[in-house]
């Protein structure tokens, strides 16, 4: 360790003691000698060719545009805290789409069968979630549809609250296949 310290400071000293031969000049500085032996005209004539230099090396042209714009842009923003309206007026809005028109939904039943020939006529037999109606022509249906007439393949309804005829066949819905492929298989 006492080796490294030794090799440290040495060459410490050796970098101190070099010329400065490395050392990068300024390009526009000027090197002032400390001779007083000059004349005050040899001053003058090296500051005026440094001047020279220096305004050689120096776009004016472009400096003297930056200082044009600022002074533009002081003359006119004086105001600092002058009042600002955010409001920013709409468009006016165009008259909305009227709603499309409300559709009666398919009739919700099935067709099980009729009964011809009872006391208050034909009596149809419809069935929705589990629960079975029998119904004659002209009469209501939890007071949403009311059944009209029975074609060959069809009931006629009418849906209540729109008062639209809707058609019920008297088929029967193809069952959904089952998911697994087992037909009821338990």
């Amino acid at each position: 360790m006492a080796a490294a310290l030794i090799i440290t400071g040495w060459l410490a000293i050796q970098v101190d003691d070099q010329d400065e031969e490395g050392v990068i000049q300024l390009a526009h500085s000027i090197q002032r000698t400390p001779d007083r032996s000059r004349t005050a005209t040899s001053d003058a004539t090296a500051s005026g060719a440094a001047s020279q230099e220096l305004s050689a090396a120096l776009n004016w042209s472009v400096l003297s545009g930056r200082t044009r714009l600022v002074q533009e842009q002081d003359s006119r923003s004086v105001d600092l805290f002058k009042p600002h309206d955010w409001y920013v007026a709409s468009k006016p809005l165009e008259a909305p789409a009227p709603p499309p028109k409300p559709v009666a939904p398919e009739a919700p039943f099935s067709y099980l069968g009729k009964l011809q020939d009872s006391p208050q006529g034909t009596t149809f037999f419809l069935s929705e979630n589990n629960k079975v109606y029998s119904v004659v022509a002209g009469q209501n249906i939890d007071n949403v549809w009311r059944l009209d007439t029975e074609d060959a393949t069809t009931l006629n309804l009418t849906y209540l609250p729109l008062g639209q005829p809707q058609t019920l066949l008297k088929t029967a819905k193809p069952a959904l296949p089952a998911e697994d492929g087992n037909q009821g298989a338990f």
